[in-house]
């Protein structure tokens, strides 16, 4: 027990030292500046995009009381995940989400997305879904079904979902809708 308190002080610890922050000697304007350097996903208010519980529970199929709703922060790329409490194997959903900057920096983001993509499996372009959207659905059983879609300076990994492309573009088009 002592041992797991140990190891956990450490986990935590070393956790905090990686966040960094303002030291006392370090200039406000200094911190503010490094605050705005973070990769993107650092300025994501909330990874779920903005989903409510219900409309998330809409999205899988289940009633809202049986939602199991994740958020994971920075440090895992402002993952949302969302299933079922009484089915955790079941059906699940799985997205992050990026703010950038700007567009161009967005449509750099999505590209070299894309392209880390494209490495094991061809994407295919998705008409009518944000600014721009790419499938990349694979018959291999080991590799992950994806769809990218982005809307202004906010670009979205839909990493699972249930029924594939039409249940990732159903997230997408529930979270990109939120962007107004």
């Amino acid at each position: 027990m002592i041992e797991t308190k140990r190891w956990l002080a450490i986990g935590v610890g070393l956790a905090l030292a990686a966040c960094g922050g303002q030291t006392d000697n370090q200039e406000p304007e200094t911190a503010q500046a490094s605050a705005q350097a973070k990769p993107a996903l650092y300025h994501v208010a909330d990874p779920c995009g903005g989903l409510s519980d219900a409309e998330a529970a809409a999205l899988l199929g289940i009633p809202t009381e049986d939602l199991d709703k994740t958020v994971l922060g920075p440090m895992f790329d402002n993952a949302c995940s969302l299933k079922s409490k009484a089915k955790p194997l079941g059906p699940s959903i799985s997205f992050s989400l990026a703010e950038e900057g700007s567009v161009a920096d967005a449509e750099a983001a999505f590209e070299r997305q894309a392209g880390n993509f494209a490495t094991t499996v061809q994407g295919e372009p998705v008409e009518g879904l944000g600014d721009q959207a790419t499938w990349f659905g694979s018959r291999d059983p080991v590799v992950l079904d994806r769809l990218l879609a982005r809307k202004g300076n906010v670009w979205l990994d839909v990493i699972s979902a249930p029924e594939k492309e039409d249940g990732a573009r159903r997230v997408a088009e529930a979270v990109l809708g939120k962007l107004g």
